[in-house]
Formats: structure tokens, C-alpha cells, sequence
């Protein structure tokens, strides 16, 4: 009897022990707080880059419920925290450079107007601040960076202020991805010209390099944690800002798009491959675990149609209580899944049968759905 309860206590001393070294994986369920969530709070806008419509989306009927029509050469577009305005960055040319302007669209009547004559993407941080870097100008010397300027808008008035110039990595219309905006301080991280990562506090003017020596120049976007203490880099490192040290990688195709939860317990990765070239996109949304530092499942978009193969994951978005996960596909798809089972909640496909002649979804952006729609 006393070598039978040794062994009992010696088998739950191992468990501790294991799970103290972060060796017994955490139950999905017991480890992160699920929550129930009304679909029908949410909108998307949707658009093609160089465009000229934006597109609204009901994200729960996969409706569309409003059409903006004439806004020529669309860049990027994000909202306030609750959807009262949308900002729109416009450019012309194969970049999307000057000449170009920033529109402010006020969704209680759809009126808008011009704040800014410039081109530029306009950048939205977690707590609905709105921000603005302008675009590169010059890009036939061949070179990769450009110094822009950085600046805020209000969420509320329009009201835009530039701060100061920062140079961040160019990427035609993707150069956005290399840049994130802290929602708790004055401070943005960007890819640099030397591949590099640096942080610069646009308050006090203070710029400092935080990770020269990791070599970034396969890095195509960056993922600030929701709880801001890391960054995450697709087939790159995983970087905690704190310390200032590299303490793991994430072992996926490096054009994915990152989103994390608040509690840092999961975070979600697209795949869209090579975007038409190899490597073809796997159709699946992968699930890192920062605590042991590796993919601990994946979430499978399964949709039944013979004219494509797995789909391209790309742009994500959770909502705000983290239940459900809301992904493009870059071509006519949107999706939306549920996180606590892992699976395919609905989708909304165009063209369709109603809309035959639309756009392909090419960006999505998720908002709290405005007031009258």
C-alpha cells in the first residue's frame, strides 16, 4: 500500500514538474477564457489596392451593405473605435505614390472630404487611434527605404498632424505591414534600412535601434503582440521588446499575417503562399503558442469548390472579445472562424450571383459596424 501511494505522489510531483518546465501542453479550453459574441456588431471593408471602390460587408450575412464608389486608387483604409469615420488613403502610378490625399468619411450620412494632399496609407492601433506615413515618392532609383513623414489624425474631427520623418522598409502597396503603433505609449516599431528593428518614441523624438544584429532582410511584415511586450516575425524571430532578446521563431511561410490575443496565449497565422507563385498556400491558419514557442494546432478552411484549391489566407482579424477570427483570402473570400472549436464558422464568396461584376477582397479591414447600417 505505501509503494503504491509513493508512486501515486511520485507520478503528480512529475506533472508538476513538467508542466513548471512548460513541457505538458495547456488544455485549449481551460487556458483561455471563452466568451459568447454577437456577429452582427461587426462590418468589414473590403477593397482592391489601386481601386476605386470600397466595399462595406455585414460580417454575419455576408451582405453588402454599402458601396463607395470614386475613390480612385485606394491604398488603405481603417475606422475609429466605433465606426463613426473612415479614413481612405488614395495614390495614382504603380506604387500608389503622389499625387495622392487622405479622405475622412463620416458614416452617419456617407459625406466625405479631403484632409490631407499628400499619399500615404493611413495605420490604426488597437485602442481606434488613427495615424498616417506618408508614401515613397522616388521609386525608380531602385532603392528599398524611404524616409516618410508620420503623423496623427483625429479619430473624431480630422484633424491630421504631422510629427516627424521615419524611415521605414518600402514595399509598393504593402509597405504598411513593416510598421505597428503602440496603443498603450507614444511609440512605433518599424523595419529599418539596415534590416534592422528600431523603436521610436514620436513624443520625445527618441529613435533606438533594438535589433540590429538579427538579420531581417527575408522579413516581409512585422506583428506587434496584443499585449505589446513581443514582436512577431513570419519565418522569423519572435522578439521580446522588454529584455530586448530573441527567444524564439515562428516556423511559418513569411508572407503570412499575424493576430494575437490579449492573454498571449495563441496567435494566429495566415498562409497565403507566394500569391500565385510557389509556395502554394497550405489553406490553413496556423496557431503558435509564444509559451512553448511552437505551432500547437491549425484551423482548416474547408469550402467546397472545384475551382480552387486550398485557399489563400491572408489578411486577420480578431473581434473584440477574441471568439471568433475573420480572414480574407486575397481573391473573393472572406471567412469567418470560431477559435474556441477551431473551425469554419461561415464564409461569403464573391462575384456571386447577386454581384457578378465585383472585387476580389484583395484587403479587409474589421470595424464595430456604424451607427444606422
Amino acid at each position: 500500500m505505501m509503494n503504491r501511494c509513493l508512486k501515486i505522489a511520485g507520478f503528480f510531483l512529475f506533472v508538476i514538474w513538467l508542466n513548471a518546465c512548460g513541457l505538458l501542453e495547456r488544455n485549449n479550453d481551460s487556458a483561455i477564457q471563452w466568451h459568447e459574441e454577437d456577429l452582427s456588431e461587426y462590418v468589414l471593408y473590403a477593397f482592391d489596392p489601386g481601386g476605386n471602390l470600397l466595399v462595406v460587408l455585414d460580417v454575419q450575412t455576408g451582405e453588402i451593405i454599402k458601396t463607395l464608389h470614386n475613390l480612385d486608387g485606394i491604398q488603405s483604409a481603417v475606422t475609429n473605435s466605433d465606426g463613426t469615420r473612415v479614413f481612405v488613403s488614395v495614390g495614382t502610378g504603380s506604387a500608389g505614390a503622389n499625387p495622392g490625399h487622405v479622405y475622412m468619411i463620416n458614416t452617419t450620412d456617407w459625406s466625405r472630404e479631403i484632409i490631407y494632399d499628400r499619399a500615404a496609407h493611413v495605420l490604426s492601433s488597437r485602442d481606434g487611434r488613427v495615424f498616417f506615413m506618408t508614401k515613397q515618392t522616388d521609386h525608380e532609383t531602385g532603392g528599398a527605404i524611404a524616409d516618410r513623414m508620420f503623423g496623427t489624425i483625429d479619430p473624431q474631427s480630422g484633424s491630421l498632424t504631422e510629427i516627424d520623418s521615419i524611415s521605414v522598409r518600402w514595399g509598393a502597396y504593402y509597405d504598411d505591414y513593416a510598421i505597428k503603433i503602440s496603443s498603450k505609449r507614444p511609440l512605433l516599431y518599424a523595419l529599418d534600412s539596415d534590416h534592422g528593428l528600431y523603436r521610436f518614441n514620436y513624443e520625445t523624438g527618441e529613435r533606438q535601434s533594438i535589433f540590429s544584429e538579427i538579420n531581417f532582410a527575408s522579413a516581409a511584415r512585422i506583428h506587434l503582440s496584443a499585449n505589446e511586450e513581443f514582436i512577431y516575425i513570419p519565418s522569423g524571430p519572435s522578439l521580446a521588446l522588454e529584455k530586448e532578446e530573441n527567444i524564439g521563431s515562428i516556423p511559418v511561410w513569411r508572407l503570412g499575417h499575424m493576430a494575437s490575443r490579449r492573454d498571449n496565449r495563441e496567435v494566429y497565422i495566415t498562409d497565403p503562399g507566394g500569391y500565385l507563385r510557389d509556395p502554394l498556400p497550405s489553406g490553413k491558419i496556423s496557431v503558435y503558442s509564444p509559451d512553448h514557442n511552437r505551432i500547437i494546432g491549425q484551423i482548416e478552411i474547408l469550402v467546397d469548390d472545384p475551382n480552387y484549391g486550398p485557399r489563400m489566407t491572408d489578411d486577420i482579424f480578431l473581434t473584440d472579445k477574441e471568439r471568433y477570427a475573420i480572414v480574407s483570402d486575397w481573391m473573393r473570400t472572406f471567412f469567418v472562424l470560431d477559435l474556441k472549436t477551431r473551425s469554419l464558422e461561415s464564409f461569403a464568396t464573391y462575384p456571386s450571383e447577386d454581384y457578378p461584376d465585383f472585387f476580389s477582397l484583395t484587403r479587409i479591414y474589421l470595424s464595430k459596424k456604424p451607427p444606422g447600417l
